[in-house]
Formats: C-alpha cells, sequence, structure tokens
C-alpha cells in the first residue's frame, strides 16, 4: 500500500508573540489600547477565508496534477 499525505498550512508564523501578561504596555493600557495592542498581527475573517480559498485552488491542481501523471503512466492504484 502506498500512502501520499498532504498538510496545508495557510497562515505565517507570528515572528512576534506580541507583549506577555505582565508586561508593563498591557497592565498599563485602558480597554481599546489592550484591543489594538493584542490585536497586531492577527488576520482578520476575510483574510482567513481568502487564503483558505487561494489555498484550496492550489491543492486542487497539485492533486489533479499527480492524478493525471498517475493514469498516464499506467500507474496502478
Amino acid at each position: 500500500m502506498r500512502v501520499l499525505a498532504l498538510s496545508l498550512v495557510t497562515n505565517l508564523a507570528i515572528s512576534d508573540s506580541g507583549p506577555r501578561g505582565d508586561d508593563p504596555l498591557i497592565q498599563n493600557s485602558d480597554r481599546r489600547d489592550l484591543i489594538q495592542t493584542l490585536g497586531k498581527g492577527k488576520a482578520n475573517h476575510e483574510e482567513v477565508v481568502d487564503a483558505g480559498q487561494t489555498a484550496a485552488d492550489d491543492v486542487q491542481d497539485l492533486i489533479q496534477s499527480l492524478t493525471k501523471g498517475l493514469l498516464e503512466s499506467d500507474y496502478r492504484i
């Protein structure tokens, strides 16, 4: 039996994890500033959906190419 496994990550790694809970920047912030500080670097829902759709299209193309190549080579699945 042969198995092909794919894993797909659609977001970039966060290089700056932001301030810790004991950081004075957090401790001395009001609600509005806190929300703004903690929201930096996060993707919104629309960005996540767009990235997912782009990735889905790419993976679909990849699978179609692999399948076509296997069928053309007369490979036994």
